[in-house]
C-alpha cells in the first residue's frame, strides 16, 4: 500500500529487498498497491539513502558499511520516497530514487539512516 503526502511523498509498507548494493544504495520491489509494483525488468529498482553518505566498495570500510545496512535491512518496516530537490523527475542523477528507511525492532520503531549514521558506517551528506 503507498500513502501520498502533502510533500510529495510515498511511503510503502510492501516491498521486498532484492539486494544491498552498498551501504547507502538498496535494491527494491515496491508494491505500490492495485497490482502495481515498481521494479525494473526482474531485479528491481536502486534506491539510495537520503541525506547520508556510506563509504564506497572499493575502500576499507565499504565492506563492513554494506554489511551494516544488511542488518538493519531485515528489520526494515517502511519504505518513503524523497523527492531530489535538485532533479525532475524525483531521481538523483544516477536514476536512484531517494528513500527514509524506518525499521522496527521489539515495536520500536527507528530510522536506518540515522542509525547507520549512529553506528558510525556513513556520515551525513546536505543535498
Amino acid at each position: 500500500m503507498s500513502l501520498y503526502t502533502i510533500n510529495g511523498r510515498y511511503t510503502y509498507e510492501n516491498f521486498v529487498v532484492e539486494r544491498v548494493i552498498d551501504g547507502d544504495t538498496v535494491v527494491l520491489s515496491i508494491d505500490q498497491g492495485f497490482w502495481t509494483h515498481r521494479r525494473k525488468k526482474k531485479d528491481g529498482v536502486s534506491y539510495r539513502l537520503y541525506r547520508i553518505n556510506a563509504p564506497e566498495m572499493s575502500t576499507p570500510e565499504g565492506p563492513p558499511a554494506r554489511q551494516a545496512l544488511i542488518d538493519f535491512m531485515a528489520a526494515a518496516v517502511r519504505v518513503q520516497t524523497i523527492p531530489d530537490p535538485n532533479a525532475d523527475p524525483k531521481e538523483d542523477k544516477y536514476g536512484r530514487f531517494l528513500v527514509e528507511l524506518t525499521g522496527s525492532t521489539a515495536g520500536t520503531e527507528f530510522n536506518i539512516n540515522d542509525a547507520l549514521v549512529t553506528a558510525g558506517q556513513a556520515v551525513y551528506r546536505t543535498y
